[in-house]
């Protein structure tokens, strides 16, 4: 049979009793462990090193916590009566916006440059249709503007050069 006699002072806070051989029986927590039955220099230092890392992290947590609220909001540069320069969060006569950050454009929904597929394209034409197409890319861009002169509703034989012009530049792969 077990000694649960060093846990006397636990066994009685989590509800141990005793036997009627007079021996004490098991506590009905297990919570407690192998504590010392007195609180002393030991058990505080072990509650110290068991709560400082979670205390810590809290602290941390809450750190970050207020440091992102300040993030949003803005910061003035004012000129004070003196004429030196204060920095506030409210807004004065002479307020400029100061560290604001502008959004950078995301580079994945940009459409990417087509110049070099152009470049490419072209290489391989021979000169006499490089000659034909810069004549056809003049040409289009001719009577685009002539359409636009033209009053709003176009007709469709108004529209019909330009699109034949089109369609032969697409056809000689000139773009």
């Amino acid at each position: 049979m077990r000694n649960w006699s060093h846990r006397r002072v636990f066994t009685m806070r989590c509800g141990g009793s005793r036997s009627a051989s007079g021996l004490p029986t098991p506590p009905l927590c297990s919570s407690v462990g192998d504590l010392p039955t007195e609180p002393g220099p030991e058990s505080e230092k072990t509650m110290t090193t068991r709560w400082m890392p979670l205390i810590c992290a809290a602290g941390l947590l809450f750190a970050a916590a207020q440091a992102t609220a300040q993030a949003h909001k803005p910061l003035y540069k004012c000129t004070d009566a003196k004429g030196k320069p204060v920095y506030t969060q409210m807004p004065c006569e002479d307020a400029k916006i100061v560290g604001e950050k502008k959004p950078k454009p995301d580079a994945r929904k940009e459409t990417p440059p087509q110049d070099r597929a152009r470049a490419a394209n072209r290489a391989r034409l021979s000169p006499e249709e490089l000659q034909k197409c810069d004549g056809l890319a003049a040409t289009i861009k001719d009577q685009e503007a002539t359409l636009k002169a033209k009053p709003a509703p176009h007709n469709p034989e108004d529209e019909r050069p330009l699109t034949q012009s089109r369609k032969e530049y697409r056809e000689m792969r000139c773009a």
